[in-house]
């Protein structure tokens, strides 16, 4: 969720978690790591539950030296505003010891909550750990699962059905489940998301996602993941999307740009 705030700062490109995944329990060296991801720094951390309290160990480390040029401790109760406050002041500080100053709209976007909901939010992040696993049939059920049961905790719960609408176009895409009503859900949980935050750019990503995955409608498609970009600046979701548009449209060198680009934004999770 830290990963997510700072792709939100316009001056960084942020590797995704599929990226950092492969690096979990690696013994490569930091610089071959950086390397490989084509970064200049890495955020290392852990996470750990003392009774009632959440403590949260971090750093900041230099690629080219290998050492730490910020680290930090924190301590907090587990309930959903102090989760959600300190995410925001890890990414917060980050930003500050690169010597970024956030914009007002960044700022806006960092410190917003999905939910006021805490066993919603533990619902949202088990969805996601499924989505994440593979692109298994049974990975897709789990997580559109999850992504319900948050919803029912919390109707307003935007993200949760962005995901939930991302599950079903999978289903549908992959042929696990191409029923009609697999892409009316879909489009039912971006409306539904829309009509609580409107100005929350994933709607749109999920919108491009729809109408590629749902329909092959290039140029619906292209204008939603290109309003989505005003906000999501080298999103490698919305490049690589939009590499596919231009790949099945036959806009070869268009495609091949926008591969390139998805590749040296995240080269650990572009094809």
């Amino acid at each position: 969720e830290i990963l997510n705030n700072l792709q939100r700062v316009n001056d960084f490109t942020v590797r995704s978690r599929t990226s950092a995944d492969q690096y979990r329990k690696t013994t490569k060296t930091v610089k071959t790591i950086g390397e490989e991801m084509n970064v200049n720094y890495l955020i290392e951390g852990s996470v750990g539950r003392e009774g009632n309290s959440l403590k949260v160990w971090i750093k900041l480390i230099d690629v080219s030296t290998d050492k730490p040029v910020w680290s930090s401790e924190y301590s907090r109760e587990v309930n959903i505003t102090q989760i959600f406050l300190l995410q925001s002041e890890i990414s917060k500080e980050i930003a500050g010891e690169l010597k970024t100053v956030l914009s007002p709209e960044e700022i806006i976007q960092i410190d917003k909550k999905p939910t006021e909901n805490l066993e919603a939010y533990n619902y949202y992040l088990l969805g996601n750990d499924y989505f994440w696993r593979s692109y298994e049939k049974q990975n897709f059920e789990i997580a559109i699962k999850m992504y319900g049961k948050a919803i029912e905790l919390d109707p307003g719960f935007a993200k949760a059905y962005l995901r939930q609408s991302l599950c079903y176009l999978y289903l549908n895409w992959f042929f696990y489940d191409n029923r009609t009503d697999r892409l009316t859900k879909s489009k039912e949980a971006i409306d539904a998301a829309f009509k609580i935050d409107p100005d929350l750019p994933e709607v749109h990503l999920a919108l491009g996602n729809y109408y590629y995955l749902g329909f092959l409608n290039y140029t619906k498609a292209l204008e939603q993941v290109e309003i989505a970009e005003q906000k999501l600046k080298n999103n490698p979701d919305c490049i690589y999307l939009k590499a596919n548009i231009y790949r099945r449209a036959g806009k070869w060198s268009l495609a091949s740009e926008n591969f390139l680009k998805a590749y040296t934004v995240d080269p650990g999770s572009s094809p």
